[in-house]
Formats: C-alpha cells, structure tokens, sequence
C-alpha cells in the first residue's frame, strides 16, 4: 500500500474514536444531569414512604347492586377493605356501619359497567367513596380502598 492509503486509514480512525468518544463524554454528561435532577427526589419519596406507618384494615361485608347499565338487568359484586388512619378511625366506622355502608350503596347503582371495566374507572370510584366517607366521618379517616372482589355481571 501507498503511504497515502496508510495515512487516509489512519485519519479515518482518528476521526471515527473521535467521534465515538465525544459521544461517549456527552452520553455521560447527560446521564449524570438526568440523575441530578431526577434521582434525588425519587429517594426522598421512597424515605417517606417507608416511613409511614400501615393503616389499619378494617373489612366491609360484600356489596351486590344493580348497576346503571340502560336496557340490561347487570348487577355488581364487590367486597372492600377499607384502610383507616388509626383503630379509632375504624372504631368510629364500626359505630357508624350503617351510614357507611348507605353511603357507598348510594354511589354504586350510579355507575355503568363500562366505567367500571377500566383501571381508571376502578380508581374514579375508589377515589369517589373516600371523598364521600371522610366527609360522612367528619375527616379524612379512610386513606385508601382496596377491592378483594369485583365482579360485573
């Protein structure tokens, strides 16, 4: 080979680790920007998160209602447990049983089965009877609903 292929190639590889490794140091730059910004918030959620203490679980009987589907007989079954601040909060639930539980058999026949199919019609209802029972309860004693049971039929 000519001295002047030799010298091209080589060129050529200069310019190719060049670029390979300016792509490397701006990659990097960016990734450490990305977890400045980001990274930090993250662990502090997850730091209070673990922090909290658990509520307390207190268990509703199952729930069957007819639901607001027009021109069909559909009904829902659901059972819930109810997570509470304190045993107080579920205390004060258990003095209260009957009004909670109207209160939640009030908003169930409303909905339509094809809210309900989806997580986020799932989440709207959950979110809904928590609204609802604090302000039954007078304060926000139910933290989160999780539904053991949920079928449509």
């Amino acid at each position: 080979m000519s001295k002047k292929v030799i010298i091209i190639i080589i060129i050529v590889a200069v310019l190719v680790l060049g670029i390979i490794g300016g792509g490397f140091f701006m990659l990097s730059q960016q990734i450490n920007k990305i977890a400045s910004q980001v990274g930090q918030p993250v662990v502090q959620q997850k730091i209070e998160k673990q922090s909290e203490t658990p509520g307390v679980m207190y268990s509703l009987k199952k729930f069957i209602v007819n639901i607001a589907d027009p021109g069909q007989d559909r009904f829902l079954s659901v059972k819930m447990d109810l997570e509470v601040r304190n045993k107080a909060a579920a205390e004060k639930i258990d003095s209260q049983l009957p009004k909670v539980r109207d209160a939640i058999l009030t908003i169930l026949p409303t909905k339509r089965s094809e809210e309900l199919q989806s997580i986020k019609g799932k989440n709207i209802l959950r979110d809904e009877i928590i609204k609802k029972l604090n302000t039954l309860l007078n304060g926000n004693l139910v933290e989160n609903i999780y539904f053991t049971e949920f079928v449509i039929q």
